[in-house]
């Protein structure tokens, strides 16, 4: 399993007037990264849809079929999640290793 990592996250964002929380499976194979989002039955007549972001900032919709609105929103929440994580990885200070 060498080159593979994988991140198991909330995503919450709002169709149609309701709050829809789910979770989404960010997971890396060398340099692609595909996402695995659990659609709730509310929203979606599938159970899952992956998605994966080309280098150009282009996103696909790999397998699943859920309404294009859905996707954007998945998509939104995704990104909101990564840019979380790039802005708590840039305010967290280094930590140095002390020998004792």
């Amino acid at each position: 399993m060498t080159g593979q990592t994988y991140t198991i996250f909330p995503i919450k964002f709002v169709y149609n007037g309701v709050g829809v929380e789910t979770k989404a499976l960010k997971h890396s194979y060398n340099k692609q990264v595909i996402y695995k989002i659990a659609m709730p039955s509310a929203i979606s007549p599938v159970q899952q849809c992956w998605i994966t972001m080309s280098t150009d900032e282009h996103w696909e919709v790999i397998m699943g079929n859920a309404d294009k609105p859905v996707i954007q929103q998945l998509i939104s929440a995704i990104k909101k999640h990564e840019q979380a994580l790039t802005l708590y990885a840039k305010a967290e200070p280094e930590q140095e290793l002390k020998s004792a």
